[in-house]
């Protein structure tokens, strides 16, 4: 990458380029313009992503109009960071809209191309919503819906909806529905474990921890307020919530302006607000960081992405309930979602200022999977296809996957590959792949292909339980680092 030091801020034909961007699109004109100035570049490729390329022209003739080097604008789609064209026959890349996250032998200046809204609308959302969620595992008030723990005292009025667990003091005259453990000196309406000495009226649970009645638990431990959870937690709960929030906020705006893996938590756990994590995509960076400061809300960096930055293919686990991600497509947002079954999700794109209710369908990818793995099993010729296409493949995962293939007692045969489709795949003599590309080629296509399509990570893993393919923060046999 390459290293700035001051910036030569005078480019008189500047001006008129920059007004014909958009003014809340920061291309950081300057910082490339001084770049290329200060190392003399003649020969400067241009890549960006498919929704930025449209300014490809404006961006060739500021610097075209301020340097002496000539622009060529690269063609190749760009799905991210890992497409950097380490082929083209240019002095410097300008990558226009990712982040730095490997090594790529060229010289590279990575530009995130920041994009500036109005906040007020998704901050007046985050607090609404941490208002209607409060702190998991703090003091509810009203009625109780999900599980009490700990030693209840005194008389009980309200009706108790949740697991009450410990001693139980006093006369109890709400009518109890969870699961009382403990000495219960009273009626007890609900069902009672361990030693009762009264009536029971509830239903007997056996050695489950019991069903609340009305609702179903799934398998997490508990309900968000009263809601059936399963593997999505509180799906008709989050519904109503966005209803108010969008509701509540939504008139008071204006128009609107034209996405386990170890993480690093920045903050300390303790002093933070519990309910909520705020991450996005790299676009992004700076209004997560305004709401992670405003709210006191936990912060989490997969290095070496930027603080709260997610990528397809990589991203943190969180230790929160629900996660507000602000992007305006869903790609990135999958893999976080992939990441943390048991969270509910919550995205908010900033172009029609409105806050959706997001999932994932954590079954079917399930299953599609082990229908894929079982395949790799029973087969005896496996093909390992390592993408040459920018930064994508990694020699050292070829070898730990083929040596693991090996040690299976399979036949493996290694292709180098730019781009995976399905008429580069005809070889009669392999019955399936390993790619080392894309993680999400195989959990997002990998069935499509006519045969089996697995990632480096199922070859060590019999489920995809994370995302850290280019994660820095701990050297696995299947990720980039």
């Amino acid at each position: 990458m390459v290293k700035l030091s001051k910036p030569i801020t005078h480019f008189p034909n500047l001006a008129h380029p920059l007004s014909l961007l958009p003014p809340n699109y920061n291309f950081e004109l300057k910082k490339v313009l001084s770049t290329i100035a200060r190392h003399n570049v003649q020969k400067v490729g241009l890549q960006l992503p498919d929704g930025l390329l449209k300014y490809s022209t404006i961006l060739s003739d500021a610097i075209e109009g301020n340097t002496t080097a000539r622009v060529v604008t690269l063609a190749d789609v760009v799905y991210g960071a890992c497409c950097v064209d380490t082929d083209a026959d240019v002095e410097l890349i300008v990558h226009y809209g990712h982040s730095c996250i490997v090594g790529c032998g060229v010289k590279v200046l990575y530009v995130f191309v920041d994009v500036f809204f109005e906040s007020e609308h998704l901050e007046g959302m985050v607090g609404r919503m941490i208002e209607e969620m409060g702190e998991e595992g703090g003091n509810e008030k009203g009625e109780e819906k999900g599980e009490v723990k700990g030693e209840v005292k005194g008389e009980e009025k309200g009706e108790e909806k949740g697991e009450v667990k410990g001693e139980v003091k006093g006369e109890e005259k709400g009518e109890e529905k969870g699961e009382v453990k403990g000495e219960v000196k009273g009626e007890v309406k609900g069902e009672v474990k361990g030693e009762v000495k009264g009536e029971e009226k509830g239903e007997e649970k056996g050695e489950e921890r019991g069903e609340e009645r009305g609702e179903e638990r799934g398998e997490e431990r508990g309900e968000e307020r009263g809601e059936e959870r399963g593997e999505e937690r509180g799906e008709e709960n989050g519904k109503k919530m966005m209803s108010e929030v969008n509701g509540r906020y939504g008139n008071k705006e204006k128009g609107g302006n034209s996405n386990s893996t170890t993480s690093t938590i920045l903050s300390t756990p303790t002093t933070c607000n519990k309910s909520i994590t705020v991450l996005g995509t790299v676009q992004y960076r700076h209004i997560v960081y305004k709401l992670n400061k405003m709210f006191n809300l936990p912060t989490y960096q997969v290095k070496p992405l930027s603080t709260g930055e997610v990528l397809g293919c990589t991203s943190p686990k969180v230790h929160t309930p629900n996660v507000v991600f602000i992007s305006d497509g869903r790609f990135h947002l999958e893999s976080l979602m992939i990441a943390n079954p048991t969270v509910r999700f919550f995205r908010y794109c900033p172009f029609n200022k409105r806050m959706y209710r997001e999932h994932y369908d954590h079954a079917r990818m399930h299953r599609v999977r082990a229908q894929q793995r079982c395949a790799f099993m029973r087969s005896r010729t496996v093909g390992i296809i390592n993408g040459t296409l920018g930064a994508q493949g990694n020699s050292r995962i070829v070898d730990n996957v083929h040596d693991a293939l090996v040690r299976m007692g399979k036949e493996v045969y290694v292709f180098n590959m730019e781009e995976v489709k399905e008429s580069n795949l005809r070889f009669p003599f392999v019955e399936g792949y390993v790619q080392v590309c894309c993680p999400r080629l195989s959990i997002d296509w990998g069935h499509l292909y006519g045969t089996f399509m697995l990632c480096a990570y199922e070859v060590f893993n019999e489920r995809i339980k994370e995302m850290d393919f280019y994660s820095k923060e701990e050297i696995r046999p299947w990720n980039n680092h």
